[in-house]
């Protein structure tokens, strides 16, 4: 699908309000701006509604995580204690200690998040 949309920052949207003070038309706005009519009129009943040309966000974006504050501060714990767990064995803890069960995906991701890193170990056949 090809659209024409192109990101345009808030901080020249908020021109926007002053613009109307002296040129009354939004077309004309569009036009000087080289922005769409749409996007004019939408950043202008934005400014009218909410008192920004951007509407309050409504919430956090995107899923809720699937570990808590408790449950990340346990995972934190194990592997300060055992730094050489497998995730296999990080999940199996978390779920006897919390009652979590998630992925070794979501906890590689979330101790990725606080800054951890680990180094995937391969076993190789050695020939003689």
């Amino acid at each position: 699908m090809v659209t024409n949309q192109r990101y345009i920052p808030p901080e020249r949207k908020r021109l926007l309000p002053i613009i109307k003070q002296t040129v009354p038309r939004n077309g004309d706005i569009a036009a000087m701006t080289h922005m769409g009519l749409r996007t004019v009129e939408r950043a202008l009943s934005n400014y009218e509604n909410y008192g920004d040309v951007v509407p309050p966000r409504k919430g956090p974006a995107g899923r809720p995580r699937a570990l808590n504050r408790l449950d990340v501060c346990y995972l934190d714990g194990l592997v300060e204690k055992r730094p050489d767990s497998t995730l296999a064995e990080l999940r199996d803890d978390l779920y006897t200690a919390m009652g979590v069960y998630v992925d070794g995906s979501t906890i590689s991701r979330t101790l990725a998040r606080r800054g951890y890193s680990y180094v995937q170990v391969c076993f190789a056949t050695h020939h003689h």
